[in-house]
C-alpha cells in the first residue's frame, strides 16, 4: 500500500466534488513533493497511511469548494483582513494558552480547527456554534489518534479550539505541519526552496472565507513557523502586528522532540521515524534558524516597532498582565467583559490538566553547551532565564 500520487489525489478529489478548477495556485507541484516524500521516507504504518491518505484527501476537496465559493460568492475576495495580531513566537513559549485567553475576547477572530480544515461553505455567525463540519472533524481526529492521552498531555488537539494557522497552508500544500507528523526531509527541502508569497496569498483567500459569514473586528493568528516568513506576512498584512513569545531553549527543544516523536508513533512503528535524539537535533537547527530570520527582520525600526515581547515565566505568572501589555502595546481597548472571559478561561483551563508532559535535554541527547552554542546570544539579548532542570 502506498499514498497515491499527486494526479491520482487532485483526480480523487475532482470525482467527489463535481469540481475541476484549482484556481491560480500550483499546488500540484508542492503534493507531488509531499507523496513522493511520503512514499520513500516516512515509513507509514498501514494505519498511518489510511489516516495520511484521508487527510489529504479531505484538504484536497476543500480547497476545490472553496474555489467554487469564491465563484458563487464574488464578494469573498473583496474581503478585508485588517491589523491582524499575529504570534510568531517561539513553540513551547506560552503561545496556545495566550491565543486561546486572546480568543476570549469577542473582538478577536482565531480559526478554529474544524474550520481550518473546512472552510467550505463559509460558516455563518448564527450556526458557527452548532455547524456539522465540528463533530466531522472531531471524528477525524479521534480516528487519527491525536486525540489519544499522551499527545492531549503535550498539545490539546479539539475541532473547536483556536488553532495555529499553519494549518490554513494545507490549503496550499506548502509550508504545512506535516513534517511534525510524517518524516517528509525531501519535502521540507522542497518547501525550503518555494516561494513563499503564493502560500501566503492561500492563507489570505482563507480567512477572506472564513470571515466572509462570519465577522470580527479582528484576527488573532498564532503559527511559530511564521517567524521564517515575515516578509511574506507583511506583504501579504501590510498593517500586521506581532506578539514575539521568549522562553529558555533548553525547555522548548526537548519539548519539542518528545511532542514530535509521539506525533510520528501515530502513523509509524519504525523507531527511528520517532527517535528523540534525531527530532532534538532537527529542531536545534530550525529555531536556531527561525530566531535568526526573526531577528534579521527586526532590525529594521520599522519592523521592530510592530512587536510587543512576552517573556513565558512572566506570562504565566501574570497572564492577564500580559494581556493588558499587548492591549496597551497596540492601542486596543480591553472591555470589562472580554477581561471576564479570559478570567474565567484562565481558571477553567489549568496548565496540566491532560497530564504531566516531562522532557529533559539528557533523554534528548542534549547538553547545555549545546543550547549556550544555538541560543545563548538570543537568550541573553531578550533578558531569558534558565528554567529548572528535569
Amino acid at each position: 500500500m502506498a499514498i497515491p500520487g499527486a494526479d491520482a489525489l487532485m483526480a480523487d478529489a475532482e470525482a467527489r466534488t463535481g469540481l475541476r478548477d484549482w484556481g491560480w495556485f500550483d499546488i500540484k507541484s508542492p503534493l507531488e513533493a509531499l507523496t513522493g516524500s511520503l512514499n520513500a521516507e516516512a515509513r507509514l504504518t498501514e494505519r498511518g497511511e489510511r489516516a495520511c491518505h484521508e487527510r489529504l484527501s479531505f484538504v484536497l476537496a476543500n480547497r476545490l469548494r472553496m474555489i467554487e465559493d469564491r465563484r458563487r460568492w464574488p464578494q469573498i475576495a473583496a474581503e478585508e483582513v485588517r491589523r491582524p495580531v499575529i504570534i510568531p513566537g517561539l513553540p513551547r513559549s506560552g503561545t496556545t494558552m495566550l491565543l486561546q485567553i486572546l480568543a476570549q475576547d469577542p473582538a478577536n477572530r482565531s480559526p478554529l480547527t474544524w474550520e481550518i480544515l473546512a472552510p467550505s461553505p463559509p460558516p455563518q455567525s448564527a450556526t458557527f456554534a452548532t455547524d456539522p463540519r465540528i463533530a466531522e472533524v472531531q471524528s477525524m481526529l479521534d480516528r487519527h489518534g491525536f486525540t489519544r492521552p499522551e499527545l492531549m498531555a503535550m498539545h490539546a488537539f479539539d475541532a473547536e479550539l483556536a488553532d495555529e494557522c499553519i494549518f490554513i497552508l494545507e490549503h496550499a500544500m506548502t509550508f504545512t505541519p506535516y513534517g511534525a507528523f510524517w518524516d517528509t526531509p525531501s519535502y521540507g527541502a522542497w518547501c525550503a526552496r518555494a516561494d513563499d508569497r503564493g502560500p501566503y496569498k492561500v492563507h489570505k483567500e482563507v480567512l477572506q472565507q472564513l470571515q466572509f459569514r462570519a465577522p470580527a473586528e479582528r484576527w488573532v493568528l498564532k503559527a511559530p513557523n511564521h517567524m521564517q516568513h515575515l516578509p511574506a506576512l507583511v506583504e501579504t498584512y501590510p498593517d500586521a502586528v506581532f506578539i514575539q513569545t521568549h522562553r529558555d531553549l533548553g525547555r522548548i527543544i526537548p519539548s519539542l522532540a518528545k511532542l514530535f516523536g509521539a506525533l510520528r508513533r501515530t502513523f509509524t512503528d519504525d523507531p527511528a521515524k520517532a527517535d528523540i535524539v534525531q527530532a532534538a537535533r532537527g529542531q536545534l537547527s530550525a529555531w536556531t534558524e527561525g530566531l535568526n530570520d526573526m531577528t534579521q527582520f527586526r532590525k529594521d525600526p520599522a519592523m521592530d516597532a510592530r512587536f510587543v515581547d512576552l517573556n513565558y515565566k512572566t506570562t504565566l505568572a501574570d497572564p492577564i498582565g500580559a494581556v493588558e501589555k499587548v492591549y496597551s502595546k497596540f492601542d486596543l481597548p480591553l472591555s470589562a467583559e472580554a477581561k471576564s472571559r479570559m478570567e474565567r478561561w484562565l481558571a477553567e483551563n489549568r496548565q496540566g490538566r491532560h497530564g504531566a508532559h516531562e522532557y529533559s535535554l539528557a533523554e534528548c541527547g542534549l547538553t547545555e553547551r549545546d543550547i549556550d552554542e544555538h541560543f545563548g546570544e538570543y537568550m541573553e539579548r531578550y533578558g531569558v532565564t534558565r528554567e529548572e532542570r528535569i
